[in-house]
């Protein structure tokens, strides 16, 4: 008899800074949340690689993104964007793959876009042990823009301008826009991914 499958009661929200399109992941942020109570107590993953005198391939990864990361790490422990630093791209891969292989059972697993940078992070992370993480990751892996292309609504409209219309944000207050931070990145696909799940039609309402 085929194992039952668990409900999948919860929501791990990743965001990845790459450097560059395509580029290597340098950093990774997540958060998991219960669907149907956003306002229980999250957990949190934020990881990266990075060195003061590391050069990104990037320009504009090495003039904005390593600034804002440095600003960073100067934050106070409690503070949810301040990451912690792995040494390696190997590392940080096996630390997000542990917070992410804890959780997979009850956990959908949700970004942003359609872009590649989650996905090749996964890939990345199952890369490093093949025989026991080839058939553990996250199907489907789900995004923002196809929930909202596949319910016809919402389209074109801003992802801080519809949490702030829907007032669905789940992003402490004080924390400014900035599409250089994945946990500010995470927290909005989480708070736009439980809203829309509330009120579009594929939701089953």
């Amino acid at each position: 008899m085929a194992e039952q499958q668990q409900p999948k009661t919860h929501i791990l929200s990743v965001d990845c800074i790459t450097d560059g399109a395509g580029g290597p992941c340098f950093w990774i942020a997540a958060v998991v949340a219960n669907k149907k109570d956003a306002k229980e107590e999250k957990v949190y993953f934020n990881g990266i690689v990075y060195k003061r005198d590391v050069r990104f391939s990037d320009q504009t990864t090495q003039l904005y993104v390593a600034l804002y990361a440095s600003e960073c790490l100067k934050r106070d422990e409690s503070d949810k964007r301040r990451p912690i630093v792995y040494e390696t791209y190997g590392d940080l891969y096996n630390a997000f793959w542990k917070f992410y292989e804890r959780r997979r059972a009850y956990c959908d697993v949700v970004h942003d876009t359609l872009d590649l940078a989650a996905e090749l992070m996964f890939f990345r992370s199952i890369q490093l042990n093949p025989p026991e993480r080839k058939d553990n990751g996250p199907c489907p892996l789900l995004n923002i823009d196809s929930m909202v292309h596949a319910g016809g609504k919402f389209e074109g409209i801003l992802r801080d301008d519809l949490i702030k219309e829907k007032e669905c944000s789940l992003i402490p207050k004080g924390w400014v826009e900035t599409m250089y931070d994945p946990m500010y990145n995470a927290l909005r696909t989480l708070s736009i991914y439980l809203f829309l799940m509330k009120s579009l039609p594929a939701s089953g309402k």
